[in-house]
Order: C-alpha cells, then sequence, then structure tokens
C-alpha cells in the first residue's frame, strides 16, 4: 500500500481534476455552473473529497459530499474511524493523510490553476439511501466510480430524486464491474500503464484467486439501463473508454460466454439525466 501510493499520488490528483473537468463538460448543455447560485451533492465524495472541495471553490457553489465511511479533513474524525473500522483502518488513513495528502492536494490545486482554498468543505457520513436534506434542495448531484458499490439503486435514485429539483442534473460514473479493472484489484487500477504479472486478467470474473474486500453489486450495463429508465429521465449515455483488447484472448471469451467483448473490454459508463418521479 505505500509503495501504492507513492508512486500514484500526483497521478491521483491529475486524474481526479481531469474527472471534476469531464462532469462539468458533460453537463454544460444542461446546467452552467458558472452563473447563479448553485447547491451540488457529492455522493461517495471519498478519502479525499476532490469533486467537493473543487465545487467549494467556486464562489457561487454551496457543495456538500456524502460517503459511508468516515471521511473529511481534520483529525477529529480518527476516534469515530477507530470505533466504526478498526485501529489498523485508521492507522493507514493517518499515514496516508500525513504522508500523501499534502502532495495530492498540492497537485489538485496547481491543475485546478491555483491553489485550493482552505475553507473546510462540507463532508457528512450518511447513506444515500437516506439523506438528511429537505425536498427539491440540490440543482446539481455528482457521483464518480460509487454506485457499482451500491446495493439499492432503485432506493436511492429515488431518495436523489426526493432531494433534487425536478431541473437538476446528475451526473454519474459507473466502474462497470465486468471491465477489466472492474474487480477493483489495485493490480489492475490502471492497466493501459502496466500489466501485472501475478494477477491473471478478468480475475475477478474466473478463478476469483484474489478477490477484493470491497462490495461490488456485479451489475452489468444493461442492468444500470434498466434501472435509470425506470427511475430517471435519461439525458446522454456516454460510453467510455475501453481497455485490455490485447489481453482478452479467445481461451478468456470462451472462458466467460455470459459476457460480450464490450462487455469485458469497456471501463466504464457515465450517466447524464434528470430526476424521474418517485415509484
Amino acid at each position: 500500500m505505500f509503495r501504492y501510493h507513492l508512486g500514484q499520488t500526483r497521478d491521483f490528483a491529475r486524474h481526479d481534476f481531469q474527472t471534476f473537468s469531464g462532469i462539468n463538460n458533460n453537463i454544460g448543455k444542461f446546467i452552467d455552473t458558472e452563473k447563479g447560485s448553485l447547491k451540488v451533492l457529492d455522493v461517495g465524495c471519498g478519502q479525499r473529497y476532490p469533486n467537493t472541495l473543487l465545487y467549494s471553490n467556486r464562489p457561487n457553489i454551496e457543495a456538500v459530499g456524502i460517503d459511508t465511511d468516515i471521511v473529511g479533513p481534520g483529525i477529529g474524525k480518527y476516534a469515530r474511524m477507530i470505533a466504526k473500522n478498526g485501529l489498523e483502518r485508521a492507522m493507514r488513513s493517518a499515514i496516508r493523510e500525513t504522508l500523501f495528502d499534502p502532495v495530492y492536494f498540492s497537485t489538485l490545486g496547481k491543475e485546478s490553476g491555483g491553489q485550493l482554498k482552505k475553507r473546510k468543505p462540507r463532508i457528512i457520513n450518511v447513506d444515500a439511501s437516506s439523506l438528511p436534506f429537505d425536498d427539491n434542495h440540490f440543482d446539481l448531484v455528482v457521483s464518480n466510480a460509487v454506485f457499482e458499490h451500491i446495493d439499492d439503486i432503485p432506493g436511492v435514485l429515488d431518495e436523489l430524486n426526493r432531494v433534487s429539483k425536478p431541473t437538476a442534473v446528475y451526473h454519474i460514473l459507473i466502474h462497470l464491474y465486468p471491465s477489466l479493472s472492474g474487480g477493483h484489484n489495485l493490480k489492475w487500477a490502471f492497466p493501459e500503464r502496466a500489466v501485472p504479472d501475478d494477477v491473471p486478467p478478468w480475475d475477478h470474473l474466473r478463478d476469483n484467486m484474489f478477490p477484493t474486500h470491497i462490495y461490488l453489486n456485479n451489475l452489468k450495463e444493461k442492468d444500470y439501463l434498466a434501472i435509470f429508465e425506470k427511475h430517471t429521465e435519461i439525458l446522454e449515455w456516454i460510453d467510455g473508454p475501453f481497455e485490455g483488447e490485447k489481453l482478452l484472448t479467445d481461451e478468456i471469451r470462451r472462458e466467460l460466454p455470459g459476457y460480450s467483448d464490450e462487455e469485458l473490454l469497456k471501463r466504464y459508463v457515465t450517466v447524464v439525466c434528470r430526476p424521474g418521479k418517485i415509484r
């Protein structure tokens, strides 16, 4: 884990800013984040909460991040983290925050064109299926690589529909489980950069010799499409990049007859949508 963070911290920051820029490019035709006063909800903001932080640095935006993990700035969270996740998890987070986060936030600030403000972002430890917000509150909902970890997606979408204005826009990026990196093994996090020699490709769909300890709902893209069509008004369904074409052999295809080439190769999909009727 130490070597992983040491080698990837700046890349993570650059990647996260590119993701933030991609969000604003994708939603630009539906909502102008530069004008008017906007309320933004970041679902599954993560340990470094980049989207919450970057939106909070815009003077016209009130952003709040939510996560089921105990995350956010400051040291006050560690007592709660120990109680919920244990001492080892808390120590790992403290080491990451002390050794690597200054480099991460410095790089993120440079990527955004200047230093990030010291203003503490608002982050709440809560489940997306039960949100502590009033009806018709948010103008924009963003979520990056979180929905693959959600069990009750229809319930979460209905709750987002409740707390969002009818004209709100959702930008939801979903890391697809059948993809080469979809098993969330850290060694396959960026297969376009390096191919590990000790974890077989698509191991999570084959023998699963190196299982992740993170919950994954294992849904295919067509499953998400059916859910989003029922619970939202889809504005755009955007294909992400393909990965691993050279690794997808005929032998692997024979082992995985339940998956098409597209399902095995597409890394993620982005859904841009509006609230639908609560069912």
